[in-house]
C-alpha cells in the first residue's frame, strides 16, 4: 500500500496530486494524508484554505486526513527544543511517523519541503508541479529579476534557502546545485528553464483522469456552483466579460495606481461598452483593486465585483461562468481553461505590453512568465499527451 504525504499550498494542487495519485497507482490502494500550508500567511487563511480542500476532497475513498499547519502553529514547533524533537512534533502533527512518497509543487517559496524531505528521508519525492504541471528552480527565478527586486517577495524566497524549521537536519542548498526529485507526474509538463526534468521519470497524467478528478471536485464545491447560477440566472441576455485579476502590486511588481490604469485600459481595449465586467479577485488579493476599477469605469461598464468569499476556489472549478462569458486573464489558466475546456482566453500581455506597463528590471520575468503559458499553449493542438508539452531554454 502507497503512504503518500500531500504538500497542497494552493487548491489548485489538489487537482493536480489526485490526477498524480490514480496516474502512479491505479488501483493500488493508497492512504494520502493532505498538507495544507502556505508559507507566512495567517492561519485563517490556512483555515479557509483547508475548508476549500476539504471540500474538494469529498469521495475521494484514498484521503485519510486532512491536516493544516499554519506559520504560528511552526513557530511552536521551533520552541520545543532539540532537532529531533522538532522533527518528533511534526510527525505528531501529521499523524504519521513515515511516508513511503512525499508529492510537492515546487519548493521555491518558504522552506516546508525542504523541512519535510530531512523529516522524511526515505520518502520517495513526486513532483507535481505548479499550476497544473510547470516545474522551475529557485536559481532560475531569482535570475530573472534583476537590478531592483521586490522586498516582500524576493527576500522571502533568499530566506527559504537557507532557514527552515529544522535546520541541523535540513540538506545544505546551493542555488547552482537544487534539488531534483525521485519522480514527476504532471498533467501539463512544462519545464521552465529545460532542466528540471532531466534524468527525472515522467508520468503524464491522462487527460481522461484528471477530467474524472476536476468533474468530482466541481460537484463537491456546491456552494461555489449555487453561486454562480445565481449571478448567470440575473445576466442571461447580457454581454459578460470575467476578468481574472492578478495581485502585482502586492509583491511591489508595480505601483498600484498603474495597475489599476493598466487594467482599465485592457478593458476599455477588450470589452464592449456598456457589457458586464465580472471581477474575478487573485486569491492572494489584499489591496481594493475592484473597488479602484469600479470607481474608474463604473459609467461605462456594468462590474460585478465577485463574492471574495470564492476568490481561492480555483477558476478551474468555475466551468459555467467561464463558458459563458468572455474570459481576460494574463496568468496560467489561458493553458489550463483550452486545455480542460477548449476556451480561448484573451490575453493582452505580450511584450510590448509589458515594457509599457512595467518597471524594467521587471521586463525579464513578466516575459518569461508569459512563455510560459503561450508557449505551451501554441504546441497544445499537436501535443501527443504523453511527454513534455514545453521546454524552455535558460542558462544559468
Amino acid at each position: 500500500m502507497a503512504d503518500c504525504l500531500l504538500y497542497i499550498i494552493s487548491p489548485t494542487h489538489i487537482l493536480s496530486s489526485f490526477s498524480a495519485l490514480k496516474s502512479l497507482h491505479g488501483t493500488e490502494k493508497i492512504d494520502a494524508t493532505i498538507l495544507v500550508h502556505w508559507p507566512g500567511v495567517s492561519s485563517e487563511i490556512v483555515a479557509e484554505l483547508r475548508q476549500i480542500v476539504s471540500e474538494m476532497s469529498v469521495g475521494f475513498p484514498f484521503i485519510s486526513n486532512i491536516i493544516a499547519l499554519s506559520t504560528e502553529e511552526m513557530e511552536r514547533f521551533r520552541a520545543t527544543g532539540s532537532a529531533l524533537d522538532q522533527a518528533n512534533c511534526l510527525k505528531a502533527h501529521l499523524r504519521n511517523s513515515k511516508f513511503t512518497e512525499l508529492f510537492y509543487a515546487h519548493n521555491i517559496e518558504g522552506g516546508m519541503f525542504d523541512l519535510l524531505r530531512s523529516v522524511f528521508p526515505d520518502s520517495k519525492k513526486i513532483c507535481i508541479g505548479d499550476t497544473l504541471g510547470n516545474v522551475y528552480e529557485k536559481n532560475v527565478v531569482l535570475s530573472l529579476l534583476q537590478n531592483k527586486k521586490p522586498i516582500k517577495l524576493i527576500d522571502r524566497i533568499k530566506q527559504s534557502l537557507t532557514t527552515v524549521l529544522i535546520k541541523d537536519q535540513t540538506p545544505k542548498i546551493d542555488e547552482q546545485d537544487y534539488f531534483r526529485p525521485d519522480a514527476a507526474a504532471l498533467i501539463l509538463p512544462v519545464d521552465q528553464s529545460g532542466h528540471f526534468l532531466h534524468n527525472v521519470p515522467l508520468t503524464v497524467c491522462s487527460k481522461q483522469i484528471v477530467q474524472d478528478v476536476l468533474k468530482q471536485c466541481t460537484a463537491n464545491v456546491a456552494n461555489l456552483q449555487n453561486y454562480i447560477r445565481l449571478v448567470l440566472k440575473d445576466l442571461t441576455h447580457q454581454k459578460k466579460y470575467l476578468l481574472l485579476t492578478d495581485n502585482f502590486s502586492e509583491g511591489n511588481f508595480i505601483d498600484f495606481n498603474r495597475e489599476i490604469d493598466m487594467y482599465c485600459s485592457i478593458i476599455k481595449d477588450s470589452c464592449t461598452p456598456g457589457s458586464t465586467i465580472l471581477l474575478k479577485s487573485h486569491p492572494g488579493e489584499t489591496l481594493p483593486r475592484n473597488e479602484c476599477i469600479t470607481s474608474q469605469l463604473g459609467s461605462m461598464y456594468q462590474i460585478i465585483e465577485l463574492e471574495k468569499k470564492f476568490k481561492r476556489y480555483p477558476i478551474e472549478l468555475w466551468q459555467d461562468l467561464v463558458m459563458q462569458s468572455e474570459v481576460i486573464c494574463m496568468s496560467y489558466p489561458v493553458l489550463s481553461l483550452k486545455y480542460l475546456f477548449n476556451k480561448d482566453v484573451l490575453q493582452p500581455m505580450d511584450a510590448q505590453f509589458v515594457e509599457r506597463w512595467f518597471p524594467q528590471w521587471t521586463w525579464a520575468s513578466y516575459k518569461n512568465s508569459a512563455s510560459l503559458y503561450m508557449e505551451p499553449l501554441k504546441n497544445l493542438s499537436t501535443w501527443n499527451g504523453n511527454s513534455v508539452l514545453w521546454s524552455g531554454n535558460i542558462k544559468y
